[in-house]
């Protein structure tokens, strides 16, 4: 069944190949690639302007980027539930980002002390108390898991993403189907105190190259 993309977007298909050259199925494949849902509008409009040089055409792309993947107020989608996205750019080289983060230090920051490196179909606890299956590892890019406290009824997803822009990397951590507005302001917060130490181990290892 076609995409009613008139509907979904407010342009049409046909307008937006003819005035971008790429179909709406086209630029939502090319944004999901990289990791777009989890970076904001102003953000996703950045990336957008090196594919296509008219402004007012990547505002509208973004807009309908959005709307596809069910963007809401207050952080909550009909599908996912309540959900936080925290992104921060990094003078830093993607790969060596990456490294960083599933090093063991990296790992013992964002995720906890646990017996083995994220894989695919990995079942990991944490000494925290934190448990879940690592659901897709893609070295280089990004990992996506179950991540349950012990006091939360159902398990939220996470992922981390790293992405290039430029000589610098967009590390970025994206939270869905968390329990409540609260718990969704707590992650938020939770999260950004996470980026900031792998800032500072980052800092430590010498791959940061300054501001």
């Amino acid at each position: 069944m076609m995409a009613d993309w008139q509907k979904i977007t407010g342009i049409s298909d046909a307008a937006v190949e003819k005035n971008t050259g790429s179909t709406w199925a086209q630029w939502i494949a090319f944004l999901n690639d990289l990791g777009a849902e989890v970076l904001t509008h102003k953000e996703i409009v950045t990336v957008l302007t090196r594919e296509v040089d008219n402004i007012w055409w990547c505002q509208e792309i973004a807009l309908g980027y959005q709307r596809c993947i069910g963007k809401r107020v207050l952080g909550q989608t009909a599908d996912a539930g309540f959900q936080i996205g925290v992104t921060r750019t990094l003078p830093v080289d993607k790969d060596k980002l990456w490294d960083i983060l599933v090093s063991d230090a990296g790992l013992e920051i964002w995720l906890g002390k646990f017996t083995s490196s994220p894989a695919n179909n990995d079942v990991y606890q944490t000494e925290d108390n934190i448990r879940g299956e690592v659901r897709v590892f893609k070295p280089g890019s990004h990992i996506r898991m179950t991540w349950q406290p012990a006091h939360w009824e159902q398990p939220s997803i996470l992922q981390v993403r790293t992405t290039a822009r430029g000589d610098k990397a967009i590390l970025a951590f994206h939270q869905e189907k968390l329990p409540s507005a609260e718990e969704r302001e707590r992650m938020k917060s939770f999260w950004m105190n996470k980026i900031e130490e792998v800032i500072q181990l980052v800092k430590r290892s010498g791959a940061w190259r300054g501001a």
